[in-house]
């Protein structure tokens, strides 16, 4: 006789426990009684659900960038971490955002690091099983424009590849076509 140890339900939805009964179909076609309850739930394989608002601008006067967004998942959540640095800095900054209540989480991108140049961010949520969900990424980040400058000289961003410009009281940073090595591939 055919004998199964393992049943496939592939209709289940990841973390949602379910509860099972078999029955066994003879050769005649006849079924018989069914099993006592089994209850099974799919692994959680995917990140988390995270939502946000780029933040875009702000002023080099701010006390610091109020960066939020939502996370959720089936498994729950383990952290959401805000990573920024200083447009032209090569080591990004990390702090774990805070969860004030349901699913939103807060974290404060701080004034030092508001410079003209501009600040760049990107966020990573972990869930309760450490599946990764980001939003932006280390090499493509968020870019929030700080205003206030008064002269190109405050803009610099540290790269030669780019030409550095105060206009309307934002910094400007455009390839240029200086020979250069930024490090990065795409501008070489």
């Amino acid at each position: 006789p055919a004998q199964a140890s393992e049943i496939v339900d592939p209709n289940a939805p990841e973390g949602v426990l379910r509860y099972y009964r078999i029955r066994a179909v003879r050769s005649d076609f006849s079924e018989s009684e069914p099993s006592s309850v089994a209850s099974a739930a799919a692994l959680d394989g995917t990140g988390p659900t995270v939502t946000h608002t780029p933040v875009t601008s702000a002023s080099v006067n701010a006390p610091g960038v109020t960066i939020q967004c939502n996370a959720t998942d089936v498994s729950g959540i383990q952290s959401v971490r805000l990573f920024y640095r200083k447009v032209g800095d090569a080591t990004y900054q990390q702090i774990t955002m805070t969860n004030p209540s349901g699913s939103l989480y807060s974290g404060n991108i701080p004034q030092a690091a508001l410079t003209f140049a501009g600040v760049d961010y990107y966020l990573e949520a972990r869930d309760a099983l450490n599946n990764l969900r980001s939003v932006g990424t280390a090499a493509g980040p968020q870019r929030i424009n700080v205003s206030g400058c008064t002269a190109a000289a405050q803009c610099n961003d540290g790269n030669a590849c780019t030409t550095d410009a105060c206009q309307s009281g934002f910094c400007n940073h455009t390839n240029n076509t200086v020979s250069c090595d930024d490090g990065n591939a795409c501008t070489q």
